[in-house]
């Protein structure tokens, strides 16, 4: 919740409520006769937000659940024992749950049910008509995804809000409640003042008030509500687990199913596929003993290509069974540092010969990490070499097609560098094994499949290379491949991530 000071203590709230509401109607008064200054820029302070922040006995964070059900618990209330009055709701957008709540209310005969959203629509075009607020803009008097309901009946007077801001990143909601009904009745005269509707000031006036106000029963349903929110958590957590296992397995059936598939399909291609180069080797062979004058080039040309795409095929149906089969890995101790010189400097020749520069660069905070944590990882040197050339391979292709794209433009190339290294800072949660391109980088709609099987940005790519790379990372303790950065005609960095708590 947006508010320009912080709420009440529940004491304060509860035990000296003629000082907090004498307080409030001063700084009311001092509100009210400058609603004319409203305009779309003043969006640093609501004041009906600050209302129910101090009125309200009880506030924090909590999540949308607890407010469902705090919610639905009042209005099932108000229902069964039928109680006369009237209730105030107003949802934000993306909130309907609540306002379904109050549903059964609406067919209640002496129970009137006023949602707020055509008052406020009506009260926003006023302020636009007076060019006191900006075609567009959103009421100047609560944060734009501030939900509340105002219960005003007989016997029951409560108040419960949520702010709806903080959801999308931490699954909260800011907000809070509260059972004294001179409070809610002063919300709710204050809330049709502002909004300057004559019909709905009527109708709050003439709503019941119960002056009674018990502390021990708000202590007690606060007490309720938050044993409530710790299960809605403890819940929330075990769901979101279950998801993610439950996303995870049907990840592995899929893909043991598509490795089946391709296990049984490479079997079935090879067996042509081997015939048609021992054919074309003996066609081959046969020319060349004939020894025709005549002959014509291409003819041996042609038969080097079919050969040349056999090889090329075989290659691709090697990549399917060796991703298909499960991975078994023979541990040992690693040290990382000098794994990482010992593959660049294996593959160096071949970023030599197309004149790309390979450099090792080491970022390694040693002050913050024990040098064992990369001296003696446990892991497979095999699969880790396969996991980082086939990194390597991609950055120098990537540096490649950046330089053929100059070319073809009638731009002069410029030369370009690949750069690999270990990284840790101490807010990383592991090792970071880097490896930086300067190519054309790659484009944000396609940078969420990268590590999908069968996906692929090359014309003539399996999709398997970067999905093998991550299997292999996975399997060493929950590891991941993954890419940390990348800008168009700039480059992109991948990383291997080594967990850190696994690398003690």
């Amino acid at each position: 919740m947006v508010t320009s000071s912080t709420p009440f203590p529940v004491s304060d709230a509860t035990s000296t409520p003629n000082n907090a509401r004498q307080s409030l109607q001063k700084a009311f008064n001092t509100t009210m006769p400058n609603m004319n200054l409203y305009n779309s820029n003043n969006l640093g302070y609501y004041p009906f937000d600050e209302l129910l922040g101090q009125l309200s006995g009880h506030s924090g964070l909590f999540s949308q659940a607890t407010f469902q059900n705090l919610v639905s618990s009042l209005t099932r209330l108000v229902r069964d024992q039928r109680l006369k009055g009237t209730v105030l709701i107003y949802t934000p957008t993306g909130t309907a749950d609540f306002e379904t709540a109050t549903l059964g209310l609406k067919a209640m005969q002496g129970v009137e049910v006023i949602s707020l959203a055509p008052i406020v629509e009506n009260h926003l075009a006023t302020l636009v008509e007076r060019g006191q607020l900006s075609t567009g803009g959103t009421t100047p008097l609560f944060s734009p995804k501030l939900g509340f309901i105002l219960f005003l009946t007989e016997r029951l007077g409560a108040s419960v809000y949520w702010d709806t801001s903080t959801i999308d990143t931490f699954q909260l909601a800011q907000g809070g409640w509260s059972f004294n009904p001179q409070d809610v009745k002063t919300l709710a005269t204050r809330l049709g003042e502002m909004l300057e509707n004559e019909p709905l000031q009527s109708t709050i006036e003439q709503a019941p008030t119960d002056r009674r106000y018990d502390e021990k029963i708000t202590f007690l349903v606060s007490s309720l509500v938050s044993n409530l929110e710790h299960r809605n958590r403890e819940l929330s957590g075990a769901v979101s687990s279950l998801q993610t296992l439950n996303t995870q397995l049907v990840e592995q059936e899929r893909l043991a199913t598509i490795g089946q598939m391709s296990s049984t399909i490479a079997h079935e291609i090879r067996n042509p596929l081997g015939l048609i180069d021992l054919y074309a080797s003996l066609v081959e062979t046969q020319l060349t003993n004939l020894n025709l004058e005549a002959l014509d080039p291409m003819v041996m040309k042609n038969l080097g290509q079919i050969r040349s795409s056999i090889l090329h095929m075989e290659s691709i149906l090697s990549e399917l069974t060796q991703y298909a089969r499960p991975l078994e890995l023979a541990l040992q101790p690693i040290n990382l540092k000098t794994f990482v010189e010992e593959v660049c400097d294996y593959y160096l020749p071949q970023f030599e010969a197309n004149g790309i520069t390979l450099t090792v660069e080491h970022t390694l905070n040693t002050a913050a990490l024990p040098e064992v944590m990369w001296q003696e990882y446990q892991g497979d040197v095999t699969r880790l070499r396969q996991a980082l050339i086939n990194l390597l391979k991609n950055a120098l292709e990537a540096s490649l097609s950046a330089q053929e794209k100059e070319m073809a433009n009638g731009i002069p190339s410029k030369p370009r560098s690949v750069t690999v290294g270990l990284s840790y800072r101490k807010d990383d949660r592991g090792l970071f094994l880097k490896v930086k391109d300067e190519g054309c980088g790659i484009a944000f709609d396609k940078r969420e499949k990268l590590f999908t099987p069968y996906y692929s940005n090359k014309a003539n790519g399996t999709g398997l290379g970067l999905a093998h790379v991550q299997k292999i990372m996975q399997a060493h303790h929950g590891g991941k491949a993954t890419l940390l950065w990348s800008e168009p005609t700039k480059g992109s960095t991948f990383a291997l991530v080594f967990p850190r708590h696994l690398t003690n």
